[in-house]
């Protein structure tokens, strides 16, 4: 026999059957190593925990420590700078690295200051006769055509770069600071990101092959394209490849 019930009190029957099992209790099952065990908890109280523990893993995130790649000495990033070096190209990976925490130190021919080519003065910190070991440089590019050109025959400069990435880890470049890696022999064969202006026909008169992209890397070369066409996504890269998190491909 069927028994027809009142769409309204069939309703209110739901209601508080659902009011009731809010306030039952729901078991929380935690494995250890001496088995299963059960742990009882309200509704409420499992809501408010999961979402302190949301709270403390954002906060263990930001707290630990980021971990560079294996038997890579951090704290050996060094800069080159030069009278007529284009400002952002040294200038703001120097930024880069510094908010990464790492220690960067700032590269001239002599000591004293060098003036860039927007007219700020930077001063020394090594010069390249005292630099004999580096785990990173980045070489950057000039302010114009002329102060560019004028590095690529600047011998002391390119035995001091050859010398180096003797030592390094990584070789890096960003704008016409490729040029004077490829000037100094190291991308031959090799691709490379520099600025568009003459960029293949530079790269190609050392032998070496440019990519067109804003950043390129090429085993432990890596190079960026000038500031303008996102070519500090080479010095981010790094940093980011350095902490072993994902990067984009170039």
């Amino acid at each position: 026999m069927k028994h027809n019930i009142n769409p309204f009190k069939a309703l209110i029957i739901k209601l508080a059957f659902a009011i009731l099992l809010s306030f039952s209790t729901v078991q929380v099952y935690a494995v250890n190593t001496l088995g299963d065990t059960a742990i009882t908890a309200s509704n409420s109280e499992v809501a408010s925990a999961s979402a302190a523990a949301q709270v403390s893993t954002s906060a263990v995130t930001v707290a630990l420590p980021r971990q560079p790649i294996p038997n890579v000495n951090i704290n050996g990033i060094g800069i080159y700078v030069y009278d007529g070096m284009y400002d952002p190209d040294g200038l703001e990976p120097y930024k880069i690295f510094k908010a990464a925490k790492l220690k960067v130190f700032l590269i001239g021919k002599k000591n004293g200051v060098i003036t860039t080519y927007g007219g700020q003065k930077i001063k020394v910190t090594r010069t390249i006769d005292e630099v004999k070991k580096l785990d990173v440089v980045l070489i950057p590019g000039g302010g114009d055509l002329t102060i560019a050109l004028a590095q690529l025959k600047d011998i002391k400069l390119l035995n001091w770069v050859k010398a180096i990435d003797r030592t390094t880890r990584f070789t890096t470049s960003v704008c016409v600071g490729t040029w004077i890696l490829a000037a100094s022999g190291l991308l031959k064969g090799k691709k490379a990101a520099t600025h568009w202006y003459l960029g293949k026909e530079m790269l190609a008169k050392y032998g070496s092959i440019y990519t067109g992209k804003t950043w390129s890397r090429d085993g432990k070369y890596w190079t960026g394209a000038d500031v303008a066409h996102s070519g500090l996504n080479m010095p981010k890269a790094l940093v980011n490849f350095l902490f072993r998190k994902s990067i984009p491909a170039p």
